[in-house]
């Protein structure tokens, strides 16, 4: 069985008129919060092939936050994380992937919650999940190829990751 973590990206900086959505980063508040949260979520995390984000700002730098706290990963730029791109080429683009442990998956709502209901359900509207910024949940998958049927290990908040530390 392979790990496949799904990791929303941290709190990050405001949508408005003068920063366009694919330039935000995370705030401070944000990268403080995310690095307890990925402290917390090393403790417990299975081992992991590889670190897979989105190129967006905000995820790559919640990416780096875990490879930090983790100590033995760089982070791979992974386009089909990019908001709005989560769906079949995502599960090809995985599906080409050799890893053997454990992938990480760092992007964005509703494409996270729209993966995991596909991984549970065959359906992406099913039963999506929420994330919460700097949540994460942790599956168990055959392959990467084949990313159904999906167990879910656990799902959890960054509040609840924080306390782990």
């Amino acid at each position: 069985m392979i790990t496949l973590l799904l990791i929303r990206h941290g709190i990050a900086e405001p949508r408005s008129a003068g920063t366009p959505d694919a330039e935000r980063r995370l705030t401070r508040e944000g990268k403080a919060k995310t690095q307890r949260a990925m402290r917390g979520l090393a403790s417990i995390c299975p081992e992991l092939d590889a670190i897979l984000t989105s190129p967006l700002p905000r995820a790559l730098e919640t990416a780096e936050i875990l490879a930090e706290e983790i100590g033995s990963l760089s982070v791979e730029t992974f386009p089909p994380l990019a908001a709005g791109e989560v769906s079949r080429s995502l599960r090809s683009s995985l599906a080409e992937r050799d890893c053997r442990r454990g992938v990480a998956l760092v992007g964005h709502e509703p494409d996270l919650g729209e993966l995991a209901s596909y991984m549970l359900t065959g359906d992406e509207q099913a039963a999506p999940l929420r994330f919460r910024k700097a949540g994460v949940a942790t599956f168990e998958v055959a392959s990467l190829a084949e990313l159904r049927p999906a167990l879910l290990r656990w799902f959890l908040p960054p509040s609840l990751l924080r306390r782990l530390t």
